[in-house]
């Protein structure tokens, strides 16, 4: 490709233009890079890094939702020796890429949100501290990352130096990238419903809050009238939240009345959100066909619930629990039918086993049947035992997270404490039971850290739910409209290291084999007493307990 200086022919304008732009944005770095780099050379390598971590500091919490920021203090005559690119995934962790002077093209990830032109693929870095659950590397453009670049001396004569037929003449001392994850406890910044975010591997999205309606109807003696559920829906909906999620069974359906009541008064909301229902349960008593995941159980169910929501479509359709007995391929056919015929979206699983689910994953994608795009499961700082398998399962295959029960039917919502006598303001005693001793030591700390940093313990309790690697969008319900706005506080609520730290280790929960046996040992096992990829590993001892190795 020519240069701007050469010699144009008339046809040639495309490549007269580019030349411009090229020039303009290499004076306009030049200009602002100066006083920069006198800066980090007056500061040595201790302030340049330091200042670099600033710079981060304030890029992190000036950027709006999840548009994405760069600054690049580079020059084609001047460079810095490290440079940073980190792409912020909330529900991921942060993807981070250091190096010198490297012709692996750093330019060209900043720019497409990517791998660095030419780069390999290398195995996550596994960290010190409590486990982070990693997402492959290849899915992150999938994910809605924001990304940006500071302090970077890798500019576009870098990712020029990467493509064939460039000069590569590199400096002898310097490094090459490596790629490093890192868990996200850093440059969080406070959401809002309208902090939309990418629901698995689709192209649907969704707030990180969604709203359940499990407590709409006061049928089962403990919900919200429908008038109050009107008035929690509204506020949702007037806050930029567009993820209501039901079900056929809640309070026998009247949850979905009510739901289809509100956006019949209100038609043009409907286009606007994403509305998810469920199936399953059946309500059809006497009738065993009425309910589980087989072909004429699931078209009943599913016309039933557009009746009762007054839509002829509905975003989601979950699955709603387990069924050993009807073949999956029947389940996946009929959920595929329904997307051909429009009255379906997308499909979602919800409490099923995390081997079920990735066999019907598997079986939907080779045969060409719509995806399972997300998850529904139990998780809070009381129930953990999600990490084991299923959230893991979930990340490997590109399916979103929605969790259920965060505040775990109000343990965790400040109405429990284990120095409190009296009454607690509960209605669902007799449905949830109460604390146990274990859970009273995770509710007392979730008090105190509430009473710390000035938030509600609902707040902390979400906070610390929607901050976990893996975790897309949490479901949340109320009775009143209290409650609803003390769940929504968690949004303005960014835990700080050493608060998320004390309530993971206090939660930490004891998973099935092998989870615990693949933390502990892998990397010993795997590494022999090496450092890969910066990461120091000790030898396994029992190599040294013999005196030979055969």
């Amino acid at each position: 490709m020519r240069g701007a200086g050469q010699s144009q022919q008339p046809d040639d304008g495309v490549d007269q233009l580019s030349g411009g732009v090229a020039d303009r944005q290499r004076r306009a770095r030049g200009s602002r890079l100066g006083g920069q780099v006198r800066l980090d050379k007056q500061l040595g390598d201790d302030g340049r890094v330091e200042r670099h971590a600033q710079t981060k500091e304030r890029l992190g919490s000036g950027r709006d939702g999840d548009a994405r920021r760069e600054r690049q203090v580079e020059r084609d005559d001047e460079e810095l020796p490290r440079g940073v690119i980190e792409y912020l995934v909330p529900e991921h962790g942060a993807l981070r890429a250091l190096g010198d002077e490297s012709d692996d093209g750093l330019g060209d990830a900043a720019e497409r949100g990517g791998r660095p032109w030419g780069g390999r693929d290398r195995d996550p870095v596994d960290l010190p501290g409590p486990p982070a659950i990693r997402q492959p590397r290849d899915l992150l453009p999938e994910l809605g990352c924001a990304g940006f670049c500071h302090g970077s001396s890798q500019s576009r004569r870098c990712a020029d130096q990467a493509r064939p037929g460039a000069d590569r003449a590199r400096d002898p001392g310097t490094a090459r990238v490596r790629w490093e994850w890192h868990q996200c406890f850093i440059t969080r910044r406070p959401m809002s419903l309208t902090s939309y975010v990418t629901l698995g591997r689709s192209g649907l999205r969704v707030s990180p809050f969604t709203l359940g309606t499990m407590t709409f109807g006061e049928d089962l003696g403990w919900g919200a009238s429908p008038a109050e559920s009107a008035k929690i829906l509204a506020a949702y909906l007037d806050r930029g939240g567009n993820s209501v999620d039901t079900a056929n069974v809640y309070t026998n359906g009247h949850a979905e009345v009510i739901v289809g009541d509100y956006l019949a008064s209100r038609p043009a909301v409907r286009d606007q959100i994403v509305l998810g229902t469920k199936f399953f349960w059946n309500l059809r008593p006497g009738d065993p066909n009425g309910g589980g995941p087989g072909r004429k159980a699931v078209i009943q169910q599913l016309e039933n619930s557009l009746r009762r929501l007054r839509t002829d479509y509905v975003d989601i359709y979950w699955l709603h629990n387990f069924d050993p007995v009807t073949p999956v391929e029947e389940t996946l056919r009929v959920l595929d039918d329904l997307v051909t015929a429009g009255k379906v979206r997308y499909a979602g699983f919800s409490d099923v086993p995390a081997w079920a689910t990735a066999e019907a994953a598997t079986i939907a994608r080779f045969r060409g049947w719509a995806p399972i795009i997300a998850l529904q499961l139990e998780y809070n700082l009381l129930e953990r035992t999600s990490e084991g398998e299923l959230i893991p399962m979930a990340q490997s295959m590109g399916m979103g997270v929605m969790p259920w029960g965060p505040l775990r039917s109000g343990f965790l919502s400040g109405k429990y404490s284990s120095t409190a006598t009296g009454p607690v303001d509960t209605a669902r005693a007799g449905f949830a039971g109460v604390p146990g001793p274990a859970e009273y030591l995770v509710i007392d700390l979730v008090n105190e850290i509430a009473a710390e940093t000035g938030a509600s313990p609902a707040a902390v309790a979400l906070a610390w739910v929607q901050a976990q690697p893996g975790i897309t969008s949490t479901v949340i319900g109320a009775r009143r409209m209290d409650q609803f706005e003390a769940n929504l506080s968690a949004l303005d609520l960014t835990l700080d290291q050493a608060h998320e730290a004390r309530l993971t280790s206090a939660s930490a929960p004891h998973l099935n084999f092998p989870a615990e046996n693949n933390g502990a040992m892998a990397r010993i096992a795997r590494n022999g007493g090496t450092t890969v990829d910066g990461v120091p590993t000790p030898a396994p001892p029992r190599l040294f307990q013999g005196t030979h190795i055969y």
